[in-house]
């Protein structure tokens, strides 16, 4: 059941990261700053519609407060995955073409796709085949992982230690910012924490110097 899961997920999060890269490149082409940096969200706008359609009666922990839980949750995974990229130095190849405000965003937005498509179409197999809708925050990360490691080969990262230790900072960043997400549905919080994540890594940037 969970592996399966997990195929039937790793299947669409692949067919959804080419599409993106596809309507990314195009635009990047065309000039198109502004569509380009909101890239994740048009690529994702309409399986998330569908997803959310089916979703929303799931469960109603997705719709509760975030909690004392959910803000230590959220600040200890910023802190080990910030700790982990300053010790590694793997920050720069970040900032090397886009001006930060534009990034930052674009990055953040990533959330959109990751959370409320991906996250939320694994645990609506899970919940419809009888399995532990929790289990998805495992099962997407496992998934994100695999599409970070083929994105960093696809930008010809050769650091073989540095991609495994993004994947590392991935998989932490995707179980602790998917668990508040699996608890609260709260994705604007999601979308704000993975800004911080990504703002804090251009300072240190410029903290290295």
């Amino acid at each position: 059941m969970y592996f399966l899961t997990f195929l039937i997920g790793l299947l669409f999060a692949v067919a959804w990261f080419l599409c993106h890269l596809r309507l990314r490149t195009f635009l990047e082409e065309k000039n198109l700053k502004i569509l380009t940096t909101l890239a994740p969200v048009i690529s994702s706008f309409i399986p998330i519609l569908i997803v959310m359609h089916y979703l929303f009666a799931l469960d109603a922990r997705m719709l509760r407060p975030i909690g004392w839980s959910e803000w230590v949750t959220t600040f200890s995974t910023l802190c080990i995955t910030v700790f982990i990229k300053w010790e590694t130095k793997d920050y720069i190849h970040y900032f090397k073409k886009s001006g930060l405000t534009d990034l930052v965003l674009e990055y953040s937005l990533m959330e959109l796709p990751e959370r409320m498509m991906l996250q939320s179409f694994v645990m609506l197999v899970l919940y419809t085949y009888g399995g532990d809708p929790y289990w998805g925050i495992y099962i997407n990360a496992a998934i994100l992982a695999i599409i970070r490691i083929t994105d960093d080969i696809l930008r010809k990262r050769k650091s073989m230690y540095k991609i495994l230790t993004n994947m590392i900072c991935g998989l932490i960043f995707s179980i602790g910012i998917g668990y508040v997400y699996f608890c609260t549905g709260a994705i604007l919080y999601c979308v704000c924490a993975r800004g911080a994540f990504i703002y804090v890594l251009a300072k240190m940037d410029e903290w290295k110097e």
